[in-house]
């Protein structure tokens, strides 16, 4: 049998059977080679038949192996060979002829080597011939074809007698001619191409050699067109694209088929082109092996020279420089690597040299190149040539994108192909790119390779690469940190979850708990790479605005943490508690953990008003009142749940569809899952069959529905089942002496508990808790009660029961549980424990609802154990005070009627008060001690001469009252403050929001709160006795006082408690603000996310239901909370926070949009009422609740900070001002702050309060020119109040002998006050345009604002000049008596102070004069052009928005009058009947005619009202704030204040504007309100004496 495998024997074996053939017809003379060997044998042929005999016959007996022909023995050889090699043999036209001619040529070869048989051209005409015939092989594949064997005797003969070095040695000799040259290349080719894929190994082996032995003969100097032939098909690579056979025949088939008229197609046609082995490839690479460094040089001096554009190379191959064409250098240079690598010796630094070339599509193909040279799974070429690798790595910042992401690619290639030598340097690369790449999509490429790898192979990549791509989740681009966040959460779950929950598994729900306490403290390494991922996966939670990037943490957690797999609730339980464990503590991850699973819980409220609402509708008619109510409630809950599901909220009808469905199945399916201890069945089958059924409604309703269920169901991170195996396993853990297990489980509790106390409703899983606090209770063992008091496993617990215990309201108590929690209580217990007993009892014990003498039942031994003398002492222990307060606190929050005015309660809260924070006696059994009894608001305020500046030192992590760190007199000073604060709201949340009858503090005692806690901020968190200002002098003291007390005002500036308008001063106001400002950080991240709950109503501002969006002068806090970006200084030495300075933005964002709601509720419902409670509205409740009136707060704020620029400088230098604008009294206030520093800081605090205010309104915000309008006329009529000035203190009692007239001194220091706040008031609002103004992208932005524009004169006093005023009120306080002047310079002693103050008294009078006139000339002439505004309403907007109002009116100046004459009022628009409700305010009900100075010609009904002349009299001023419930809105005093959202009386329409508003009108258009007739007032700049008011008017 013939084979391709037949070796060289059985070859010839077969040849010799061949010839042996035709020996029939050989005649005798045949078989004597002496006569066969001649040319005479060979010209005797008769026929063309007969020659080929004798071609035969010659080339039998030239390869006869039984006898050797030697030359000598045949003399008629010679004239054999010179016939066979005549054009008559060659050139025959018989191709068998011409085959057997070369045969017997190769033959005379062998015989006559190593002198080749023939001159030169008749070699060369012979290989012409022979490579003709050899290419013939590559289309004969197998030995049955014809002629097989005889072409594969040739490549054989080529091989072995090395017959091709002939046309070497001619190219040597006939260096003047081509042709020897061109027929050895022409060779070559043959050779590379004659292999085929079916052809034996035999073949590609006798290819090689004879290439090899060609190129090894050259030896150094191998001819370009040789090399370019080899190297040609080495650039090929190993690897090309061929014709599918199979396509031919199905395109065969096909085209016979529609031949036919059939018009079938096949299912799917194959491709056209498969890759197959490249033949050529595989003789040139074994070619170049075998002959090895021999052609190192020549190769390489090729390559370098096809590199640099050598034309003498260049010219003479077909390899291209141009990586797009083929073949090409690039792929010669790779392909090399495999088969030569020293070849590239030289090479290599030659390519890296070009790494740094100019053009970018050459480095980029560098890159590619040397990055798929260093990745080579067997290459050492990154080793071997490191200097070249390295260069390659600082590509890795290269200018061009293309080349940093193509370096990402080969980088991730190597750490895939486990180059150890390179993965060091490599990790390092790749994290920098991955960290600080500037453009977002190579980093985003980078880790989605990254994660690739790591999850297939945790072992390839570092943690420092994961790390890097941990810190890229809080990257801007939300395409990055979601890719960022999914892979490294499926890397966590596959290489951290997965092998810890293995053995748990696999024993089941019975499992050791040796197996699960192994499982819980883990392997360090593991834990040292993943376990931080759970950290930063929760933590991308905070991304509020990006609510896809929230649906994508959530299904991650439900998905991939624990894992969709059949899990065991014993592994689920381990791995919840393995997740929670792991978090960082101090990070905001266990934070956010809980509001995810708070959300969750409000999604299921939701849906449970949803589904009650729609049973409402069922069993209503239709048509109804109540119908249509069913209908809109519902609609808002599903609104509700579609901006905390993520989705569109404008599309409308998505919800409308769902709502009208048919389909009851499907709200009976949402039912199921409408409450958190569903079961996992309940999940499956709402996910899987919601889809389905909703399907008919539209895919966006199948989708919202679909999402809807994914973010509503419980999982398998946390569900009913999981909570129940966790207090098991704590329980176990507890048995077992594991208390750090324990401990885990517990911890997992309190987070879960947080959000789902339901979970817990099932009374056996309550008494699993109840049960697992008795024991940790129980534990006597003196190292294992230090253990849990290190671990707090007592307090987690009690934590864990406190808030279990609200599902079993009054459900009762063992007195077992009971003994144990009123010995926390009173005994052992910490001041958290004591909380959470008192909170547990209070579930357990009474309903909400109870009588009080109930609640003195259940909790008058309680009261009587805290209020006895051993208790409210300081003299003991203080930490049983504390816990004693605490233990108050607890009770006043749960039953505030216990603490009247009479009984223990008082007698508890008069300790707290008295003896704790104003230090007049000891105990409450001592008489008063007039040594120590002292008023705070004339102690030494002066601050502790050892403060730090420049530190953030933080009272630590713990609440106040529990950090140990603490001085105990701080802690104390602070669990009072907090007792007496928590009383107060509670009470008062029991009464005006829940309308629950409890006897409530006094105003006396809610003031002498505020004055305390308000003196505590004032004197930079001092106590106010003396006895504890000399224990807690630390920094750390008095920053956790400040602290404290700065967080309780907050508190009772709750909405709902209605205290800001009696009690909060504008002073108040402004030192409660500098909190915000604190140097320690600690302290400004506290109080900034206090303001934060404050502005969206959470937290504490949503205890007792009904919270209401803050005070407007809250929301202007915002602008002091940011980071400074260079110097402190101009931040007023504020700690930078981070993301805390954006999460309170976003907060003040929803809190502004929740004021926005509110306006336009509160707007409809006045409508609905008539037109009297629209006006009540427009001139009263707008001001109060709509949003944009909070600038005029902040503005006033800024002017008086010291760190913002004025227009005069950076401090106005005048002697004896006091410096209002400071902070603090001992800042450096001789170092001068960078200008352009202040500026930015300024422009950087305006923007934040007008980005949330513009941002809110989206792209269409139209509110942009009304804040310009405000902040123009602010700057140009109005002049800031001094809030600390002596004349509008409101914190000295009102009889106090201090409130006596001001010196003229004094009046020296105030105007100077007064300049320097305006100076800064105007530069501020010169910001405030700047900031507006980048706002403006659109002509909406523009909209005229259609009405006037009001400010509260609280803070601002308007330029104007009255009729009534003394001769030294007619500068309105600007110009200074030249006898005040000269008094002031007696005192100043230095020259250069006295210089400064002289030039300040100039720049103050020419200044402040001038903006007199102005104002004067447009009081004048804008009473004649009011109307003129509604008429050209854009044309005065923009007058008004680009020129300043003294230059708008500069064209009166003529008519000015002079300054020291009355000038004539604006004419009223009502008649004086609207002063009726104002003047029944007034104490003493004195008469209209003594109160108001009126001026007229007509009666009182004379229909010419509107010439009257209205002034108020100084005692109508002083008087007429009296009625005022704020600094903005004149109601009755009968009048109880109008709640936000509730219905408004049509009592209140008639009260009149606010006489405290100063106003202006705007230009109007297209507004309801244009054309009424409207009071609009201005108050005298002079000071009214002081009298009896509220504190804001």
């Amino acid at each position: 049998k013939i084979t391709p495998s037949n070796n060289k024997k059985e070859v010839g074996l077969i040849l010799q059977a061949l010839t042996m053939s035709n020996a029939g017809t050989r005649s005798h003379s045949d078989n004597d080679p002496s006569r066969v060997l001649t040319c005479n044998y060979l010209e005797k042929n008769s026929s063309k038949k007969d020659l080929l005999r004798r071609l035969r016959t010659i080339f039998e007996a030239l390869r006869d192996e039984d006898e050797e022909i030697e030359k000598d023995d045949y003399p008629g050889l010679g004239g054999l060979a010179d016939l066979l090699v005549t054009n008559t043999f060659l050139k025959h036209k018989d191709k068998e002829v011409r085959l057997y001619t070369v045969l017997s040529c190769v033959e005379i070869f062998y015989v006559f080597a190593p002198e080749p048989p023939f001159d030169e051209q008749e070699t060369i005409a012979f290989f012409g011939q022979m490579v003709r015939q050899l290419g013939n092989l590559a289309h004969c594949t197998s030995p049955q074809q014809q002629n097989y064997l005889h072409y594969f005797h040739l490549l054989e003969q080529l091989s072995t007698v090395r017959i091709g070095l002939v046309l070497v040695e001619l190219c040597r000799t006939m260096e003047d001619n081509q042709e020897p040259l061109d027929s050895l290349v022409e060779l070559v080719h043959t050779l590379l191409g004659l292999v085929h894929i079916d052809h034996a190994q035999e073949v590609v082996n006798y290819a090689a050699s004879a290439i090899a032995s060609i190129l090894e003969e050259f030896d150094a100097t191998i001819p370009t067109p040789i090399l370019d032939e080899v190297l040609t098909c080495i650039a090929a690579g190993p690897v090309v694209m061929v014709t599918n056979p199979a396509a031919v025949e199905a395109a065969a088939k096909l085209s016979a088929k529609l031949k036919k008229g059939q018009n079938s197609t096949p299912e799917k046609m194959p491709p056209s082109q498969i890759q197959q082995s490249n033949p050529s490839y595989l003789v040139a690479a074994n070619a170049i092996r075998k002959v090895g460094e021999k052609v190192a040089s020549p190769i390489s001096t090729f390559l370098n020279g096809l590199w640099n554009g050598d034309p003498l190379i260049c010219d003479y191959t077909s390899i291209s420089t141009d990586g797009d064409s083929t073949p090409n250098v690039w792929a010669t240079i790779y392909e090399l690597h495999k088969i030569a690598p020293p070849i590239l010796t030289t090479v290599i630094g030659n390519v890296a040299a070009s790494l740094t070339a100019p053009q970018e599509d050459m480095r980029i193909k560098v890159v590619k190149l040397l990055g798929r040279l260093f990745y080579s799974p067997n290459s050492k070429i990154g080793t071997q040539f490191s200097p070249c690798f390295r260069e390659w790595l600082r590509r890795h910042v290269d200018v061009s994108s293309e080349v940093r992401m193509t370096m990402a690619k080969y980088l991730v290639t190597i750490l895939a192909n486990k180059k150890i030598d390179l993965m060091k340097e490599t990790s390092a690369t790749l994290a920098r790119i991955i960290e600080t790449d500037p453009d977002a999509a190579v980093r985003i490429s980078a880790i989605r390779q990254v994660c690739d790898v790591a999850y297939r192979d945790s072992t390839l990549v570092s943690t420092s690469i994961l790390k890097a791509v941990g810190n890229r989740v809080s990257s801007k681009s939300k395409t990055e940190r979601k890719d960022a966040l999914t892979g490294l959460a499926q890397i966590y779950h596959k290489h951290y979850i997965t092998p810890k929950l293995k053995q748990v598994q696999l024993g089941g729900d019975d499992c050791p708990i040796e197996i699960i306490m192994e499982a819980l403290h883990g392997e360090s390494l593991l834990e040292e790479k993943y376990s931080w991922i759970a950290t930063r996966v929760f933590q991308c939670a905070s991304f509020i605005d990006d609510l896809e990037m929230r649906n994508r943490v959530v299904q991650i957690i439900d998905e991939v943490f624990i894992g969709r797999d059949s899990l065991s609730g014993t592994s689920r339980a381990v791995g919840l508690g393995i997740i929670v464990n792991s978090l960082d503590k101090s990070s905001s991850a266990p934070g956010w953990m809980i509001k995810l699973m708070q959300e969750r819980a409000k999604l299921h409220m939701h849906l449970c008003k949803y589904l009650d609402a729609r049973s409402k509708i069922r069993r209503s008619k239709a048509g109804t009142e109540e119908e249509l109510t069913g209908n809109a409630d519902a609609m808002e809950c599903l609104e509700s749940i579609t901006k905390l599901i993520g989705l569109d909220e404008s599309d409308r009808e998505v919800l409308e569809k769902l709502h009208s469905a048919r389909d009851n199945h499907i709200f009976k399916i949402l039912a199921t899952i409408s409450y958190s201890n569903h079961s996992m069945t309940a999940r499956t089958r709402a996910l899987e069959e919601l889809p389905k059924r909703t399907k008919s409604l539209g895919d966006a309703t199948m989708v919202w529905v679909k999402t809807f269920a994914r973010r509503t169901a419980m999982s398998n991170f946390v569900n009913v089942e999981t909570m129940r195996h966790v207090i098991l396993l704590a329980q176990e853990c507890l048995h077992e002496g594991d208390y750090d297990g324990c401990a885990i489980f517990v911890s997992t509790l309190k987070s879960v508990t947080d959000a789902f106390p339901s979970l817990f409703s099932n009374k056996d899983d309550f008494a699993n808790l109840l049960e697992l606090f008795t024991i940790c209770r129980s534990i006597t063992n003196p190292k294992a009660k230090k253990e849990i008091q290190k671990l707090e496993l007592l307090t987690m617990t009690s934590a864990v029961v406190a808030s279990t215990s609200k599902a079993f309201q009054n459900g009762g108590i063992d007195s077992q549980i009971q003994n144990h929690l009123m010995k926390l209580c009173t005994q052992d217990g910490t001041p958290e424990q004591v909380r959470n007993a008192v909170q547990t009892m209070a579930s357990l014990l009474v309903t909400k609802d109870a009588s009080r003498s109930d609640q003195e039942h259940a909790f008058g031994p309680l009261l009587k154990v805290l209020t006895s003398p051993t208790r409210l002492t300081i003299k003991g222990n203080t930490s049983n005070v504390i816990c004693a307060l605490s233990a108050l606190s607890a009770l006043a929050e749960c039953v505030p009627s216990l603490f009247g005015k009479t009984g223990r309660g008082e007698k508890a809260r008069r300790f707290a008060l008295d003896t704790v924070l104003l230090g007049r006696r000891d105990s409450m059994d001592e008489g008063d001690n007039s040594d120590e009894d002292e008023d705070p608001t004339t102690r030494d305020t002066s601050k502790s001469p050892n403060r730090r500046r420049k530190s953030n030192i933080s009272p630590g992590n713990k609440k106040i009252v529990d950090d140990d760190q603490l001085a105990p007199a701080c802690r104390r000073y602070c669990a009072a403050i907090e007792f007496l604060v928590v009383y107060i709201r509670s009470a008062l949340i029991k009464q005006k929001v829940q309308r629950v009858k409890c006897e409530g503090p006094s105003s006396e005692h809610i003031q002498q709160v505020f004055r305390i806690i308000y003196q505590i901020i004032e004197d930079n968190g001092l106590a106010q006795c003396n006895r504890d200002r000399q224990t807690c002098k630390s920094r750390q003291d008095r920053a956790a006082l400040r602290e404290c007390a700065a967080i309780q005002l907050f508190r009772l500036c709750d909405t709902r408690l209605h205290l800001v308008d009696r009690h909060l001063s504008t002073a108040m106001w402004h030192r409660l603000s500098s909190t915000l400002l604190d140097e320690e950080k600690r302290v400004r991240e506290t109080l900034m996310a206090e303001l934060g709950e404050m502005l969206t109503g959470k937290g504490a501002y949503a205890i007792g239901g009904s919270p209401q969006p803050a005070n407007l002068r809250f929301v202007a806090m915002l602008v002091l909370c940011i980071d400074s970006e260079g110097s402190a200084i101009a931040n007023g030495n504020a700690a930078n926070v981070g993301k805390a300075c954006r999460t309170v933005m976003s907060a003040a964002k929803n809190g502004i949009i929740r004021l926005r709601k509110t306006t336009e509720a509160t707007l409809h419902q006045s409508r609905s009422l008539g037109r009297d409670a629209e006006q009540h509205f427009e001139k009263v409740l707008k001001k109060r609740i709509m949003p944009e009136y909070s600038v005029p707060y902040a503005i006033h704020l800024l002017s008086t900070r010291r760190e913002t620029p004025s227009a005069g400088g950076i401090v106005a230098g005048v002697p004896g001002a006091t410096q209002l604008a400071a902070a603090e009294t001992d800042d450096e206030s001789g170092q001068n702050i960078d200008d352009s520093a202040q500026q930015k800081t300024l422009r950087k605090r305006l923007k934040w309060l007008y980005e949330p205010l513009v941002t809110s309104l989206g792209d269409s915000a139209d509110n942009i020119s009304f804040l310009l309008r405000m902040s123009d006329m602010i700057s140009n009529q109005f002049q800031p109040v001094d809030p600390f000035a002596r004349s509008s203190s409101l914190l000295l009692p009102e009889n106090s002998d201090d409130a006596s007239e001001s010196t003229p001194l004094q009046n020296i220091v105030e105007s100077s006050n007064i300049a320097l706040l305006t100076a800064k008031m105007k530069t501020t609002c010169a910001a405030s345009r700047e900031v507006l103004l980048t706002f403006v992208k659109k002509d909406i932005n523009l909209t005229p604002y259609p009405g006037l524009v009001e400010v509260p004169t609280s803070l601002f006093k308007k330029l104007a000049f009255s009729s009534t005023n003394t001769p030294s009120d007619e500068v309105v306080n600007d110009s200074i008596s030249s006898i005040a002047i000269e008094a002031t310079k007696e005192i100043i002693r230095s020259p250069n102070a006295r210089q400064s103050f002289d030039e300040s008294l100039g720049s103050i009078s020419s200044s402040s004069m001038v903006e007199n006139r102005d104002i004067i000339g447009h009081r004048r002439i804008g009473r004649k052009s009011r109307t003129s505004f509604s008429r050209n309403s854009h044309d005065s907007f923009e007058s008004a928005s680009s020129t300043s109002l003294a230059q708008k009116y500069s064209e009166g100046k003529g008519r000015r009058r002079q300054s020291g004459r009355n000038m004539q009022r604006l004419k009223p628009r009502n008649s004086l009947d609207s002063f009726a409700t104002v003047d029944k305010k007034i104490k003493g009900k004195k008469r209209r005619s003594e109160l108001l100075d009126i001026s007229s010609t007509n009666s009182e009904n004379s229909p010419k009202k509107r010439n009257t002349r209205v002034t108020f009299s100084p005692e109508f001023q002083s008087h007429s704030a009296v009625g005022f419930d704020s600094d903005m809105s004149p109601i009755k005093k009968s009048e109880s204040p109008i709640s936000f959202g509730s219905s408004i009386s049509a009592d209140t329409a008639g009260t009149t504007p606010p006489s405290n508003l100063h106003s202006i009108p705007t230009p109007a258009s297209k507004s309801p309100q244009v054309g009424r007739r409207s009071l609009t007032v201005s108050l005298p700049s002079t000071t009214p004496p002081r009298t009896k008011r509220n504190s804001d008017s």
